[in-house]
């Protein structure tokens, strides 16, 4: 709320005074992140807030300009505390608190703060009762690199772990394909229709985890006794990506649901194979 009087006020500042410093500051710092974000938008989703700090110190220049122009030793000085406080409240939330997130399409959305919780505990509960043979499979992108990463950072995971992300085109909604959960160029590449069942085939060794391959979902991926289903929602209702479905049933259709937890959004489903009764 500091930041943003004293930007708008030093860009009126350079505008008034000088305006070819204006335009290159102007063009250095507002024009990279616009392309960025319409590029993502429209195209290669590349937009990440925190890659940006590049272009953080133009900002910083139109900031310090409009307190220089501000009349009066106290008040500059006044100014510069504020300044640093809200910055250094802004750090601490950045890393320890909470993330701002609207989405003004969608009524059951909540639009407020989200704390940045840890599951940690969550996944150590599947990596310990994880067994040789046993297969994770995602279905929406959060849980597809919440397992990637905890694959790669907690000590405790098995050393060996296929992960598969399934999809299907048909359940994938215009917004998930924006987020590459299914982009149009890895659909494409693996001939996957729009009533195919899909697959990105991962598999972690050591501290990496790597994409093996992408294709087709085939009867023999489903030969495995036990599937770890695992699946989230960052909306405060429980909406989970109609994607998440759509695997869930194929899931259920071949396996018997043995166990289930989750914690504040992530929810961990565990299937075992049916018997010959289908049981």
């Amino acid at each position: 709320m500091m930041c943003w009087p004293l930007l708008v006020w030093g860009m009126f500042v350079f505008f008034r005074e000088d305006r070819e410093k204006f335009t290159f500051l102007f063009a250095c710092s507002c024009l990279p992140v616009f392309l960025i974000f319409l590029v993502s938008r429209r195209g290669l989703p590349i937009y990440l807030d925190r890659q940006l700090i590049l272009f953080a110190p133009f900002f910083y220049l139109f900031m310090v300009r409009g307190i220089g122009s501000i009349k009066g030793k106290v008040l500059k000085l006044g100014a510069v505390f504020l300044m640093g406080v809200f910055l250094t409240m802004a750090l601490v939330n950045y890393y320890q608190g909470s993330i701002y997130c609207f989405n003004d399409r969608r009524e059951d959305f909540y639009p407020g703060v989200h704390p940045r919780k840890s599951y940690k505990e969550l996944m150590r509960r599947v990596f310990d009762e994880f067994r040789p043979g046993d297969k994770i499979i995602t279905a929406d992108r959060q849980a597809r690199v919440l397992v990637s990463w905890s694959l790669r950072t907690n000590p405790e995971a098995p050393k060996q772990v296929p992960h598969v992300f399934v999809f299907s085109l048909k359940a994938c909604s215009r917004e998930e394909k924006d987020l590459s959960m299914a982009s149009a160029e890895d659909a494409n590449a693996i001939n996957c229709g729009e009533n195919d069942l899909c697959g990105f085939f991962y598999n972690f060794q050591g501290p990496r985890e790597v994409r093996k391959e992408a294709r087709k979902i085939e009867e023999k991926d489903f030969e495995m006794q036990r599937a770890w289903f695992i699946s989230s929602s960052w909306d405060k209702n429980a909406f989970v990506p109609e994607n998440v479905h759509f695997v869930e049933k194929v899931l259920e259709d071949k396996f018997k649901k043995t166990m289930s937890f989750g914690k504040d959004g992530f929810f961990v489903a565990l299937y075992e194979k049916k018997n010959a009764a289908g049981r």
